[in-house]
């Protein structure tokens, strides 16, 4: 049975309640616009029959009736939970979409996101995640790179991402689109998860910006200013220094979105024990990124005592029994961390083993500890419009420039504890010091140094600052003029210093714009301050201020980066990719067999993801230490840590890893060895005859060789030699001085003589001359007969070549044919082409004042007919392939002699080998390939990649999935029904009718979800009549009605009153009141529901302190009230299945007919 009550117009009031996380749920229909209220039980069904009383009377005219309820149609309604947080996600994607817009991203401009390592890793890769999407979704491994890579932990680092199933609706040449769609969303989500943050956690034991009982009007008002401040606080932390800076690391995003939802677990869980938010996060950021997961598992370790600590005052269990709960919530806090972690463990373990293959595992703990910066220019990081620091640099932690005053202001609030200030204050003060001292940032670093993008975890500094400064917002009435007015007036002197103490890391732009932003934004602080008139115009204002901030400061941000870093056009990456797959496609048609090929003039340092073809280039993180040395070693162009490019090659290096194909985009290839396909849209497509299989016989000296020499044609000799092939194909050329007509002898004032062991093993070494800022210096060779020319230079710095050639000696005057021109700082392989004998060939080599000062120089050649024995033996015991797909590889081979199966494949563990249908071996190779020992004749030899222990991480996953479910259960049943509140401002009226209901809903426990013997905490038991020293206030006179718990209505229905059962809670002054119900028959609930009046309940107004609660646990203890001039508050939510049905029956348009 429902009842509705018309209730007068001025008994309506609203005030605040502090009910705690566990209280039961009530069910309050919002008010309409005929002022009538109506209350239901959550067991009650829409269809039952509703009971109307008559009215009461008002004792007002019915004219100042009709102007109340025409006033309260026209309120403007709070902002919803719904409304906040995606007012957070529109706000930051709406302005960082105005700053691309304005930048001329593309469909505005031509521009795209595209820059730094957005350009050349995560476009290629999300072109490759979407073929394997579309094509077999084997995410184990790939062929598309590095001669084979484990896809499966590229995949856990770059790819991970759920939103990346939006890849599907576009095509790959759309991928820029892809990239620019997927950077606003996770942009976007981190505001809003923020909000959901900051809401379900801090406003809920966090102070408003009210005093107490406030008029319904002015309470409103307050709701709707913090709702904003919510908002405005989420914003900066989207677009905080570190996400702008980093937004091109789409794949770090959406690991820092979620962060907020893990440290909203957190709080949950040190509240009231509750794991499954911080578990579920804690498991979907580890699976997303686990490198992003590193440093907010760090964090989490420090936060979470800082949590504790601060939350722990208002916890009864944590006062009655500090270390035991403490030791309680830390055991669940590492059980729940593990469970997580389990979770994940399909992912992460694998990804873990894999890892000690790559660069991430050698680094060494610094020395020496070392200071960085100092306090002063770490402050000036906070400013706005500052500099991102990508390559180098200190911190990006801009949070917003009203930082620099709610920080003071923080630390001067006296409705915060001081135990909580000290505690976020100390963390704040580690966190700097962690980013100054270089071995705290090597170890938040995963015991790792990083290459370039320093600081990767400052975005967590950048949550706890946002944090602290929400704290403020929430009390900012509580300040006097002068604090507010010192605190910005700090920040503002500050600015001014900065520009002139420190000019070169903090521009006069940032100064400038700080401080016209802290000047206006004290204004409309001041004018906050004891003025609740002007709480929604100043919510506003602020709001206005902040989002133009926010603008400046993301369209400054993006602009710099461009001018600094570059953001591609589209075009520029675009304009082959549709010619270049589609020819690819056909030549897999053409050649099912397994080969690889190769682009000249290659766009990205992942052009084998990008176009889709079994290729060598790659760049990754996830990349092969070893066989990237290797690759470097040989002459390779590659950063010797993760990455090996095909900027240039020889036609030995060409044969033994399998270039089948060379595809030139932009000219001719003139070469004997080279045989041309068909010149298309794509370019020129080339077939390298003498290419060797994956896989060829070769001694066993493989095994233990590496290579030790700097010079690459040495490097390659030597791998033959040791895999048993002892033809000498290269011959040195010697170089000569050019600076004349026609060739001279080498002079020692430009050259250093090679020594005895010959210019093969030493090459020229070239020195800057004295006195000399610019150098630069020509040497030349004549080729002895046709043949195959290549240079290798190693200069200690930056230096620029340029490589032409002459038919004969008598056209030196002449402009030559240039070969290439390189701009370098580290070695290079230079290919001179196929040369005919006599051709002059000329190097310019050219250094900068603050480039190099030594260059190491080698000129070699080809011998033809040695080249042609070494590929004629090794042609002779290859792998025959069968089959292969993405992580498997089949073939057949005859050897003639027992050795090595040489296998140009990375050396991976992962592999597991079959020969003749039985286990092999996998041994390393030349110091990161692979090799399989056989004997002689005829074998057949298959191979599968499973990444390492993934068997073992899914057992793990599942295991880690089942008792968290069975964990999950248990906890529902034994708490059936409780539910998180969100803070909000209730009608004490509507509850104290609701309370007639409550004995019932109570006794029915089963019904409604409560379960006998679990402790429901008491609503109202601080109701009380209005004494001489309470406060008289209009419109507070509401009904009483005194509710207990599961185990008090054996009291209750003894006829004991709700003051006798609420012993201990009176004040001096002050008696509780309560209604005594009529007896109640065990058996017949609804007739006492019947006998009952509302008109029989006493009259009493509020009490200007805390509703104060207590549980069955500890009966005579009243709850602890939190420290504040606000109080807390917290809405009953309505159940979803019964939303839709309570927000019909609640519709202005829904009559009685129709209910």
């Amino acid at each position: 049975m429902r009842y509705r009550f018309d209730l007068e117009a001025g008994e309506q009031t609203e005030s605040r309640l502090n009910m705690p996380p566990n209280s039961p749920r009530l069910y309050r229909k919002m008010r309409a616009h005929d002022q009538t209220d109506e209350f239901i039980t959550s067991e009650e069904l829409s269809g039952e029959d509703v009971r109307h009383e008559p009215p009461v009377s008002t004792g007002l005219d019915s004219k100042r009736t009709a102007v109340r309820t025409k006033w309260r149609r026209k309120q403007r309604r709070r902002l919803s939970g719904v409304q906040v947080v995606g007012l957070s996600f529109l706000i930051p994607f709406g302005i960082l979409a105005l700053a691309f817009i304005l930048m001329g991203f593309f469909p505005f401009g031509e521009r795209t996101p595209l820059t730094i390592d957005l350009y050349h890793q995560y476009a290629p890769f999300l072109a490759q995640l979407k073929d394997k999407m579309t094509h077999g979704f084997n995410l184990f491994y790939s062929w598309n790179g590095g001669l084979g890579n484990n896809f499966y932990a590229l995949f856990a680092y770059y790819l991970s991402s759920p939103l990346n199933i939006l890849l599907l609706v576009f095509p790959v040449s759309w991928v820029t689109e892809a990239v620019t769609l997927l950077t606003l969303l996770k942009v976007g989500a981190a505001g809003a998860s923020f909000a959901y943050f900051l809401r379900n956690a801090f406003c809920i034991w966090g102070e408003q910006t009210v005093c107490l009982d406030p008029p319904s009007r002015k309470t409103r008002y307050s709701r709707t200013a913090t709702s904003f401040a919510v908002v405005m606080t989420s914003s900066f932390f989207a677009l905080s220094g570190f996400m702008l800076t980093y937004s091109w690391d789409i794949m770090w995003l959406d690991a820092i979105a979620l962060m907020p939802l893990m440290m909203l677990g957190l709080h949950r869980l040190i509240r009231d024990g509750r794991f499954m938010t911080y578990v579920l996060s804690l498991a979907l950021i580890l699976l997303c990124n686990y490198y992003i997961a590193l440093f907010i598992c760090i964090f989490t370790v420090f936060y979470f005592p800082v949590c504790y600590f601060s939350l722990s005052p208002n916890l009864n269990k944590a006062q009655a029994k500090p270390g035991r709960h403490f030791l309680l919530r830390a055991s669940q806090f590492a059980g729940a961390s593990l469970l997580g972690a389990g979770i994940s463990a399909i992912l992460t373990i694998p990804t873990y083993l894999s890892l000690q293959l790559t660069s991430a595992s050698t680094d060494q703990f610094p020395e020496v500890w070392s200071l960085r910066f100092t306090l002063f220019d770490f402050i000036g990081r906070h400013l706005p419009t500052m500099s991102p620091s990508i390559r180098d640099g200190l911190p990006n932690i801009y949070t917003g420039v009203l930082t620099f005053a709610l920080i003071p202001l923080y630390i001067a609030a006296k409705h915060i504890r001081l135990g909580e200030k000290l505690l976020h204050l100390g963390l704040l003060v580690f966190m700097f010091i962690s980013f100054n001292l270089n071995g705290l940032d090597f170890i938040w670093h995963g015991m790792h140094y990083p290459n370039q993008l320093p600081y990767r975890y400052s975005f967590v500094y950048s949550f706890l600052v946002l944090i602290i400064c929400f704290r403020v917002l929430t009390q900012v009435r509580t300040f006097t003029p002068r604090a507010i007015a010192t605190a910005f007036g700090g920040g503002i002197l500050y600015a001014i210093l900065a520009e002139v103490i420190s000019p070169d890391l903090v521009e006069h732009t940032a100064a400038y714009i700080a401080i016209i932003l802290l000047i206006v934004y004290m204004l409309i602080t001041l004018s906050l301050v004891r003025r609740v008139e002007t709480l929604r115009m100043t919510a506003l204002l602020l709001s206005i201020l902040c989002i133009a901030e926010l603008c400046v400061n993301t369209f400054l941000t993006i602009y710099t980066i461009n001018e600094n870093e570059y953001y591609t056009k589209r075009e520029d990456f675009n304009n082959d990719i549709p010619a270049v797959r589609q020819r690819i496609e056909e030549l897999e048609k053409e050649d099912p067999s397994f080969w690889r090929m190769e682009t000249v003039q290659q766009k990205t340092t992942n052009s084998p993801s990008l176009y889709n073809y079994r290729g060598f280039t790659i760049f990754s993180s996830t990349s092969y230490e070893r066989t990237a040395k290797l690759m470097r070693a040989l002459g390779y162009h590659g950063n010797n840590i993760n990455s090996y490019k095909y900027t240039a090659s020889t036609a030995l290096l060409d044969s033994l890893f399998g270039i089948k194909y060379i595809l030139d985009k932009n000219g001719e290839q003139v070469d004997p060895l080279l045989a041309e396909v068909d010149a298309t849209e794509a370019g020129r497509l080339y077939h390298f005859d003498d290419a060797l299989s994956v896989g060829y016989m070769m001694g066993t000296g493989l095994r233990s060789w590496e290579p030790l020499d700097r010079n690459p044609f040495r490097n390659q000799q030597d791998l033959l030699r040791a895999g048993g092939v002892s033809s000498d194909i290269y011959q040195s050329l010697p170089l000569v001085d050019s600076n004349s007509v026609g060739p001279e002898d080498v002079t020692e004032e430009n050259v250093a003589i090679p020594s005895e062991l010959g210019i093969l093993d030493t090459g020229y070494n070239y020195a800057r001359p004295a006195g000399l800022d610019v150098w630069e210096i020509k040497v030349q060779l004549v080729v002895p007969q046709d043949q195959h020319v290549y240079f290798f230079f190693d200069p200690d710095k930056r230096a620029n070549f340029e490589v032409k050639y002459y038919e004969d000696d008598t056209h030196l005057q002449e402009e030559g044919t240039e070969i290439t021109r390189v701009d370098i700082n580290e070695q290079e392989l230079v290919d001179a082409g196929y040369r005919r004998a006599g051709e002059v060939v000329t190097v310019k080599m050219r250094a900068a004042a603050d480039g190099a000062s030594n260059i190491t120089a080698f000129a070699v050649g080809m011998d033809p007919a040695a080249y042609r024995r070494t590929m004629d033996e090794l042609q002779s015991n290859q792998l025959q392939v069968t089959a292969f797909s993405d992580n498997y590889i089949e073939g057949e081979i005859t050897a003639t002699n027992s050795g090595d199966l040489f296998l140009t494949i990375p050396h991976d563990v992962s592999w597991q080998v079959l020969v003749d249908g039985q286990p092999g071996e996998l041994e390393m190779a030349a110091n990161g390939l692979s090799c399989i020992p056989l004997t002689a004749g005829y074998h057949t030899v298959a191979m599968t990649f499973i990444p390492p222990s993934f068997k073992t991480g899914l057992i793990i996953s599942v295991l880690s999935l089942v008792i968290l479910i069975v964990l999950f259960v248990i906890n529902r049943k034994k708490h059936k029904g409780r539910k998180e509140f969100d803070p909000v401002y209730i009608d004490v009226m509507g509850l104290a009718r609701e309370a007639t209901d409550l004995p019932k809903r109570l006794r029915a426990n089963e019904q409604d979800g409560v379960e006998a013997g679990v402790a429901a905490p008491q609503l109202f038991p601080n109701i009380e009549q209005q004494s001489d020293i309470g406060q008289q206030t209009d419109e507070s006179q509401i009904d009483d009605g005194q509710l207990t718990t599961e185990t008090d209505l054996a009291a209750l229905d003894a006829g004991e009153t709700g003051g006798e059962l609420a012993a201990g809670h009176e004040s001096k002054g002050n008696r509780p009141l309560s209604f005594k119900p009529p007896e109640l028959p065990p058996t017949d609930l609804s007739a006492w529901q019947d006998s009952w009046q509302g008109d029989e309940v006493k009259k009493i107004r509020l009490k200007k302190q805390p509703l104060q609660f207590r549980s069955e646990a500890d009966e005579n203890e009243p709850k602890k009230m939190l420290p504040s001039p606000g109080l807390d508050l917290y809405r009953p939510q309505l159940p979803p299945e019964t939303a839709k049905d309570y927000s019909t029956k609640n519709s202005p348009d829904h009559s009685e007919d129709q209910d």
